[in-house]
């Protein structure tokens, strides 16, 4: 009589549990790649976002209400850059407990949300700040702003920890930690089609209206004036301004993520057979990890009063320093007077106030 087989109960020793994970047999030269690529990444992501966090914080002039959401999107990139360091250093480890490999993902997926849905925080309060300043200045204060940050959160954490929850299937799993080893297709569908596409058509559309809104604002603005190639000039240089502030920040998120999310979409459908898993990990995810990378250039370092509020904080003496502020918050009154006086209505006046701070 055969005795049984108890394989399946009987835990392997680790040299031979170790010698059978696919992420222990992976071509020395792609594991010491990835490892630069996410460890590099993830510094520079943290330098980043730190630099714009102290300016932000230094400077009581930058938290006013927009300011909240930079200030979400700060920290959520600070957490994709830790993730993208622990990816470097966790990526070739096995990990034999699924639950502790759930609680890895759910922190990556977490962080990449919250930068996610903070970006589209920061599309929705543009659009409203310009298709209706005068509700934006009367009622959209510093209380809606945290709530909707706080909302913002909250769903992060919800889509992050979700398949802690149970949204997952481990009965595949073999030690190997990567993003598509614990994820079940229905959830990745889930990702893609509810987390990211909506908000993604939604900022699609709300900078379409903030670039119409700044044709129209322009073409008023040249109407008024009286020398002609003052007109084409003034109208030309702020339509072209929009627009490429706008396909740098569409570009910057379309490029980056969506590549990510279709591939998850694919991979849902096919699963298996399409062996999308490496790619994936070593690829597509440092990609969408660079959005978090971008982001201090685009949505920071991109503004002017961001620069100078970042050059008054470096300088050498607090004297220095009050001096810049006030010379900073002169002009930016001045600027505001002149477009005042360009436009017929106090409406027009914050239109293209926000159109110009973008």
């Amino acid at each position: 009589m055969a005795a049984p087989n108890n394989s399946v109960t009987v835990p392997l020793p680790m040299d031979q549990f170790l010698a059978g994970m696919p992420c222990a047999t992976q071509n020395p030269s792609s594991d010491i790649g990835s490892f630069v690529v996410f460890l590099i990444l993830g510094v520079l992501i943290i330098i980043g976002n730190v630099i714009v966090l102290a300016v932000i914080l230094k400077n009581e002039v930058l938290l006013q209400t927009g300011y909240y959401y930079i200030i979400s999107l700060t920290v959520a990139d600070l957490l994709v850059g830790m993730n993208c360091v622990i990816e470097a250093v966790m990526m070739r480890v096995v990990v034999p407990d699924p639950r502790w490999c759930l609680v890895r993902i759910a922190f990556l997926i977490l962080a990449s949300m919250a930068s996610i849905l903070s970006v589209f925080g920061i599309a929705y309060d543009r659009y409203i700040a310009i298709t209706n300043p005068m509700v934006y200045t009367q009622r959209v204060g510093q209380f809606q702003s945290r709530v909707i940050v706080a909302i913002i959160w909250i769903m992060a954490v919800l889509i992050g920890f979700a398949p802690l929850m149970g949204w997952s299937d481990v009965s595949a799993y073999v030690g190997c930690c990567q993003v598509l080893s614990t994820l079940i297709g229905s959830y990745m569908l889930f990702l893609t089609f509810a987390c990211y596409l909506p908000p993604l058509l939604v900022q699609l559309y709300f900078y379409a209206c903030i670039l119409q809104i700044s044709r129209n604002q322009a073409r008023r603005i040249a109407d008024l004036q009286r020398n002609t190639c003052v007109v084409r000039n003034v109208r030309s240089s702020r339509t072209n301004k929009a627009l490429k502030t706008l396909t740098v920040v569409i570009g910057c998120f379309v490029i980056t993520w969506t590549p990510f999310f279709v591939v998850l979409a694919v991979h849902a459908i096919c699963a298996e057979s399409c062996n999308l898993k490496t790619i994936v990990q070593d690829c597509l995810v440092p990609l969408g990890f660079t959005n978090s990378f971008l982001n201090p250039f685009v949505y920071a370092f991109w503004s002017r009063d961001f620069r100078e509020s970042m050059l008054a904080i470096n300088c050498c003496t607090e004297r220095n320093r009050e001096r810049i502020v006030r010379v900073w918050t002169l002009r930016r009154t001045t600027r505001v007077t002149v477009v005042s006086q360009k436009v017929s209505s106090h409406t027009d006046m914050n239109t293209n106030r926000h159109i110009v701070y973008m």
